[in-house]
């Protein structure tokens, strides 16, 4: 085979594997994180059941939001696309909570926990990944 049609083949074969690789999801800035509030509407693989549970940050590198029954509250740092949550504190509001919730809310604040990274879906959903493959999907609200 010529030097020439080796080059064409690698740029051809280069160009069909590019267009089958996804686009790289848009990366976000903490700065344009600020003020912004967030549903969940997905946790790991599935939906959400309850239109409670909520992700605001805040200035200062704070986190608040619902955890489905009670409030939370925590710290974030983020570098890059890298972002980590410090340790989730639930605030116990003292609702009663049925068995569904409360197993829904100690998911969320364990994923949550073990964020590792953040990107903007082309949907404009927030999504937070955990390094085993587990995510949360938020909608703006």
């Amino acid at each position: 085979m010529s030097p020439i049609r080796v080059s064409l083949t690698a740029a051809a074969l280069a160009a069909l594997i590019s267009s089958c690789t996804s686009v790289p999801a848009p990366s976000v800035t903490a700065g344009e994180l600020v003020g912004s509030s967030w549903h969940v509407a997905g946790l790991n693989a599935g939906g959400v059941q309850t239109r409670k549970m909520t992700i605001r940050f805040e200035q200062g590198g704070r986190v608040v939001g619902n955890a489905a029954c009670n409030d939370y509250r925590t710290s974030y740092i983020m570098q890059g696309r890298r972002l980590r949550f410090g340790k989730t504190i639930v605030l116990t509001t003292d609702k009663f909570c049925d068995q569904d919730t409360r197993e829904t809310e100690e998911r969320f604040i364990a994923t949550l926990d073990e964020v590792r990274s953040i990107s903007i879906a082309p949907s404009g959903s927030l999504v937070l990944y955990t390094d085993n493959r587990n995510r949360i999907v938020a909608r703006r609200i």
